[in-house]
């Protein structure tokens, strides 16, 4: 799908289809760049495919969305080759997976959304589907998606299935407020959110997403858990407490020996304790 032959054309900003995009417009950045373009003009022009209900947008939402910021009527354009509205798709997500500091939720977003179009041009890829996964006929035609996106973006498969996973296990209320929130880049904490049943997810929502005034009770989706499952965060000092448990039922004589004189005073001090209450 490469641009044709780079010729670019003034296109009627009333007459593009935006359409349902993989990445929505955020308003302070269509104003920054609004007064960007005022000064130095369109770096680069827009992308458009020929859809049959008219020039549909493939790239360059801020963009268009900034000309009509400044009351702008036409904008440079440039066409695709794309034939359908999934390679047209395809075009747009490969497009955001380049930008640079792409969250975590973003990339997750866009890798599900690039999978959907891909698929949708390659049936035989899907799970299940004849000569789809696992069969020795497809390996030989068309790579499933995990595999042709890691070849693409220099990604192993596995970690592209795993991010596509997390998408799809999120419910709709978890996209939402992760959306922009500072927690759309901690990828461990939306994978543990995701892997969640729908019901706990929304749960661990309202303690993390509080209403407006009120102080959120947790600050990752770990406390929310420890938090629906014990009443109350475990403190740092517990997870201490609880690590050296662990370490000192793991180790050898020789180390919990050595363990025992460096702390010597302290362990005579709580022994003595101990007798004197006997």
């Amino acid at each position: 799908m490469d641009i044709e032959n780079m010729n670019i054309e003034l296109i009627d900003v009333s007459k593009i289809i935006i359409g349902v995009r993989s990445r929505e417009v955020n308003e302070d950045r269509a104003k920054a760049l609004a007064v960007e373009v005022k000064e130095m003009g369109l770096l680069h022009p827009i992308t458009l495919w020929h859809s049959e209900g008219g020039p549909k947008l493939v790239a360059g939402a801020h963009r268009l969305a900034a000309f009509k910021l400044n009351g702008e009527t036409h904008i440079p354009a440039l066409w695709c080759d794309a034939k359908t509205k999934a390679e047209a798709k395809q075009l747009e997500v490969r497009e955001n997976l380049a930008r640079e500091n792409l969250s975590a939720f973003d990339h997750a977003r866009h890798l599900y959304d690039w999978k959907r179009a891909y698929e949708e041009m390659h049936p035989e890829t899907k799970h299940g589907a004849h000569g789809g996964r696992g069969s020795k006929k497809n390996e030989k035609t068309t790579l499933g998606f995990s595999k042709y996106a890691a070849q693409v973006t220099d990604t192993s498969p596995t970690q592209i299935s795993r991010l596509i996973t997390i998408w799809t296990r999120l419910c709709k209320e978890a996209k939402a407020e992760l959306e922009g929130s500072k927690f759309a880049n901690r990828k461990a904490d939306i994978e543990m959110l995701s892997g969640a049943s729908e019901t706990v997810q929304k749960k661990a929502l309202k303690l993390l997403f509080p209403l407006d005034g009120q102080t959120a009770r947790a600050n990752s989706v770990r406390e929310a858990f420890e938090i629906l499952d014990r009443g109350e965060p475990i403190s740092a000092m517990d997870k201490k407490s609880a690590s050296l448990n662990t370490a000192m039922r793991e180790m050898g004589d020789e180390h919990f020996h050595n363990l025992m004189n460096d702390h010597r005073q302290r362990v005579l001090g709580w022994a003595r304790e101990q007798l004197t209450d006997m």
